[in-house]
């Protein structure tokens, strides 16, 4: 999977490489589980009954929140906006780990960027403020494509397939969420020669035959800062687990056929920066260099 991103772009292009679609990130549709659901040791979820199953239809493609495993709680309180938050306790939370944050009104769901001690970076900017004391837990998400939607039992919705892990159980109120669907695309990354302790970047080319990916490039406006490229390993099953991430690798000398979209991707700059910063010379520190 690849993120394409700018800052002048409001939302990241994702392009997926597979042979089918994939369900990536939450959308506005929503809604919560029905009673509780066991725990099915060896076997992926199938079926769930949930709260209302009308803004849902066939074909779409879902997660489905599995109880915490990891549960800690805000040590100083997080403003709206906020991309850090402090928490009482960081053990058990790790990089890519998804999480819930409990706000002081509604709940996010966010994915771990960083963890530092007990402070934690999120993907995404938090939606509202939280109090201090509100809850941190490490969740799991279940994936599923909605193959029959009835009324038997309740407000059933059948998946195509099991879910790719073991159900771990989820409770009344866990959240069922629609999630965007991201159309498999060919891409091919070439990558630089490898050599220790360094990097000499890679080629990245994107299919261009439909246009959407150069229209979004021709809406950028003019700016100092290159498109920068994240590429993330994942598996079909779980989209969202991300099993391996670059840093952001910015995309440059970018050209374009009818054919197809390349450029090259060069390492981001603290890769390159020379350590230490300076040099001490007799000119600059000449009082290193003095005879007592």
């Amino acid at each position: 999977m690849l993120e394409v991103g700018h800052v002048t772009m409001d939302n990241p292009i994702r392009v997926v490489l597979d042979t089918v679609s994939h369900g990536f990130g939450e959308t506005t549709v929503a809604t919560t589980l029905s009673g509780s659901h066991a725990a099915t040791p060896g076997v992926g979820l199938d079926e769930i009954i949930v709260a209302d199953h009308a803004n849902f239809s066939v074909g779409d493609n879902v997660r489905v929140e599995e109880d915490n495993a990891t549960a800690t709680t805000l040590s100083v309180a997080a403003a709206a906006a906020a991309t850090n938050v402090k928490v009482a306790s960081a053990t058990g939370l790790s990089i890519h780990d998804p999480i819930k944050i409990t706000l002081d009104s509604g709940t996010d769901y966010r994915t771990i960027r960083k963890v530092s001690g007990t402070t934690v970076t999120i993907d995404t900017a938090l939606s509202g403020a939280a109090a201090i004391g509100k809850a941190v837990d490490k969740i799991g998400w279940s994936h599923g494509k909605i193959a029959v939607k009835d009324t038997t039992g309740g407000d059933r919705l059948e998946f195509k397939a099991e879910s790719g892990h073991a159900w771990t159980g989820g409770s009344g109120g866990n959240a069922v969420q629609k999630l965007h669907e991201y159309l498999p695309f060919p891409f091919e990354i070439e990558l630089g020669s490898s050599e220790p302790g360094a990097f000499t970047g890679a080629r990245l080319r994107i299919d261009n035959v439909d246009r959407s990916i150069l229209a979004a490039f021709r809406a950028i406006k003019p700016s100092d800062q290159a498109a920068e490229v994240t590429i993330r390993i994942v598996l079909a099953s779980s989209p969202e687990t991300v099993e391996f991430e670059t840093p952001p690798l910015a995309w440059r000398s970018i050209t374009y056929d009818t054919i197809s979209i390349q450029g090259e991707l060069a390492a981001p700059s603290f890769f390159v920066a020379a350590f230490p910063a300076h040099h001490f010379t007799p000119t600059d520190y000449p009082n290193l260099f003095s005879v007592a």
